[in-house]
């Protein structure tokens, strides 16, 4: 999946304000599979295909 393809699925379903920016103080701590994990359970909870 391209990367502007997963920008535009992370903005439109406000996933990239509500929850990367909101929670980036938390999440930036954390190792980059646990953020790619956490982000797309998130996502699957919206009911999007990832």
């Amino acid at each position: 999946m391209s990367l502007a393809k997963v920008y535009k699925i992370l903005n439109s379903t406000e996933i990239l304000d509500n929850y990367i920016i909101k929670c980036y103080d938390v999440l930036h701590t954390q190792g980059k599979e646990y953020l790619v994990e956490n982000i797309i359970d998130f996502v699957r909870g919206k009911s999007i295909n990832v």
